[in-house]
């Protein structure tokens, strides 16, 4: 039986309007960093930050693909924060990585202890081999916030603090994000080959 006209159209049109909405949903997440699935974007490069200021160890190249990431992908950095912090053009991950925690307060009335929270997970997203989850984890799990404290800790001890950590709570991750003991020794590896440089 076939369908009166008035049914094929409503069909079409909330068709059309479905994919409208989805289209808008995915560049919603795409904007806000969020991904289904892993991919490239957990793997780029490492800076290193030291007490107050960032130091840099090794040859490193902020601006790579994790670099370009907006600011926003750091943990608790939504668009109010991302919009004060553009006050400083800190727009990418990049720019976050080589600010200044005493910067980041003034134009965003944050205390020093949470820029530099954000600082260090910037730093530490730009591992080659770490997501931001990765570095949320590595920074407000183990307060580990240099690439030279990654370099030192011992991979079954941060693997075990992070995973605790995760399962209370205290660091919140996307359902689908898994831990393996193996990318926490990886991360190790490689930062302890960039302060080799």
């Amino acid at each position: 039986m076939a369908l009166p006209k008035e049914g094929i159209f409503g069909i079409i049109l909330g068709s059309i309007a479905f994919g409208i909405i989805l289209f808008f949903i995915i560049v919603y997440l795409f904007r806000r960093g969020l991904t289904v699935t892993s991919s490239d974007y957990e793997k780029e490069i490492a800076t290193d930050i030291a007490s107050e200021e960032v130091h840099r160890e090794g040859v490193l190249d902020l601006k790579t693909e994790k670099g370009q990431l907006p600011v926003d992908t750091i943990e608790g950095i939504g668009r109010i924060y991302s919009r004060e912090l553009s006050e400083l053009n800190i727009h990418y991950v990049y720019e976050l990585a080589e600010a200044k925690p005493e910067d980041i307060t003034r134009v965003s009335g944050i205390n020093e202890e949470t820029a530099k929270l954000w600082i260090a997970m910037a730093n530490l997203t730009l591992l080659d081999s770490a997501s931001e989850e990765d570095a949320e984890g590595i920074v407000k799990a183990a307060n580990i916030v240099t690439v030279r404290g990654l370099a030192q800790a011992d991979p079954t001890a941060l693997y075990k603090t992070i995973t605790e950590a995760i399962e209370v709570g205290k660091v919140q991750v996307p359902s689908q994000y898994s831990l393996t003991k193996r990318r926490v020794k990886r991360w190790i590896k490689e930062s302890k080959k960039l302060l080799q440089r």
